[in-house]
């Protein structure tokens, strides 16, 4: 399915759009060939939006459905699992090749109640080690980006805390580490940890060593 091109202005669009219901509006399904060969792959299905010559780049967009009277739809990305080495999921912003790269951002929703819960969890290893969960900031020709994790404030209540757990192991467990980075030509970075302030008392800092059993 092919529009046309618009050789002065605008080129055509292309349109796919399920019937509405009275219950439950009609689906919109896109699903690649399979192989039947042993060791054949299977069908790509590719979304990609028109590159802009002089101008923006034309978005892509995915978007569920809201809820009227009970839950929004959900919009899932999932890999495909293998038999050996399951399928990679990817989100990456664009480059800027002459100005500011793309942003990628990740934000729950806000809830009239409890806001919703964003979770990164890492693979189990069956036989072997878990996979690993990495934040790390841009390199940079000045300086290099920040990692920041802050937990919220709590209007009216508690604020929300940060826990950095290391994990037990059925020998040793796992270690943590704080290091500040190294200043080659000036002042290396600081290592700082601060309690809160109270109205009546201040927060404690408590650094406690495990005890060998």
């Amino acid at each position: 399915v092919t529009a046309g091109a618009g050789t002065a202005a605008t080129g055509g669009a292309v349109s796919v759009t399920a019937g509405a219901g009275a219950t439950a509006g009609g689906d919109v399904t896109v699903t690649a060939g399979a192989t039947s060969v042993t060791d054949g792959t299977g069908a790509k299905v590719s979304v990609t939006a028109g590159a802009g010559s002089d101008g923006t780049g034309g978005a892509v967009s995915v978007t569920a459905g809201a809820g009227g009277k009970a839950l929004g739809g959900a919009v899932v990305i999932a890999a495909g699992t293998g038999a050996t080495t399951g399928g990679a999921a990817s989100v990456s912003a664009g480059e800027g090749s002459a100005d500011v790269g793309g942003a990628a951002s990740l934000v729950a929703g806000k809830g009239a109640t409890t806001g919703g819960a964003i979770a990164v969890t890492a693979g189990e290893g069956s036989a072997a080690a878990g996979g690993a969960v990495a934040v790390t900031a841009g390199v940079g020709a000045t300086d290099g980006g920040d990692v920041s994790v802050t937990a919220g404030s709590g209007t009216a209540a508690t604020g929300g805390s940060v826990s950095v757990t290391a994990g037990g192991g059925a020998t040793d467990g796992g270690d943590m580490t704080v290091t500040a980075g190294d200043g080659t030509a000036a002042t290396g970075g600081a290592v700082s940890v601060t309690s809160g302030a109270g109205a009546t008392d201040g927060g404690d800092v408590t650094v406690t060593a495990g005890a060998g059993t």
